[in-house]
């Protein structure tokens, strides 16, 4: 949520505040979220929940 801020906030500051609409939405307000956060989980938890979710995992995104 941290990085979701401040994206937001660079974006208000380059003025778009205009036309930038935004709202944090609460965990029940957006069901479909909770595949990529179970799928997340898995493949973070690694062995058998890896190998499990694996096959539909498309791609990676690794933030250092």
């Amino acid at each position: 949520m941290g990085a979701d801020r401040r994206v937001i906030s660079a974006a208000l500051r380059l003025e778009l505040k205009r036309t930038l609409k935004y709202k944090h939405a609460l965990p029940h307000e957006q069901p479909l979220l909770w595949v990529s956060d179970a799928l997340a989980w898995c493949y973070a938890k690694g062995g058998d929940w890896r190998r499990r979710v694996d096959p539909i995992i498309e791609n990676r995104v690794i933030k250092l």
